[in-house]
């Protein structure tokens, strides 16, 4: 719920999967862009490696998910990031840019 009040907080349209299970979490319009997207939400574990950077654990995506398209979306220290490939990109420049 905190992905989708923050989406709908950045101006996108949000619709949610009502059942318990299935490929998709949410589908998401963007009215600025009109770009549909499809978002599997994860849980994010930011840790710190040995050499002091940061990484993202948000877990995986099956292979049917990722052959239709959909991407990982995690909410962390109050924003709504993309998980692009091994790219982590905030949603308002994930929407510009993609």
């Amino acid at each position: 719920m905190l992905v989708c009040s923050k989406l709908l907080e950045y101006g996108f349209e949000v619709m949610r999967n009502v059942a318990c299970t299935g490929l998709i979490d949410i589908v998401v319009f963007s009215n600025k862009t009109k770009k549909t997207y499809l978002f599997d939400i994860k849980t994010c574990k930011p840790y710190t490696k040995e050499d002091g950077s940061i990484r993202y654990h948000t877990g995986y995506l099956t292979e049917h998910q990722e052959e239709v398209g959909i991407k990982i979306c995690f909410f962390l220290d109050n924003k709504v990031y993309v998980k692009e490939n091994t790219e982590i990109v905030e949603i308002i420049d994930y929407d510009v840019k993609s």
